[in-house]
């Protein structure tokens, strides 16, 4: 079983400092519906990136690029 998450921050004020511990955050409270895979989403320059990897979340960091205002985990 996967489990999905998401931010938005739509105004741009979050620092990206934070945004990047929210994201690690909440990858790693997701872990505990499968560790099988993890992985996120985000809009970079019109393109869609999918970083993936066959590993549980707290073996991952999630470097997201510095203007990013969303984030979501479509899968596991």
């Amino acid at each position: 079983m996967c489990a999905l998450f998401g931010l938005l921050d739509y105004k741009g004020i979050v620092p990206h400092k934070i945004l990047k511990k929210l994201t690690q955050a909440l990858a790693n409270s997701a872990e505990e519906r499968g560790t099988d895979a993890s992985g996120i989403s985000y809009v970079r320059d019109g393109k869609v990136v999918i970083f993936k990897r066959p590993k549980p979340a707290h073996k991952l960091r999630f470097n997201i690029p510095d203007d990013t205002v969303a984030v979501i985990r479509p899968y596991a």
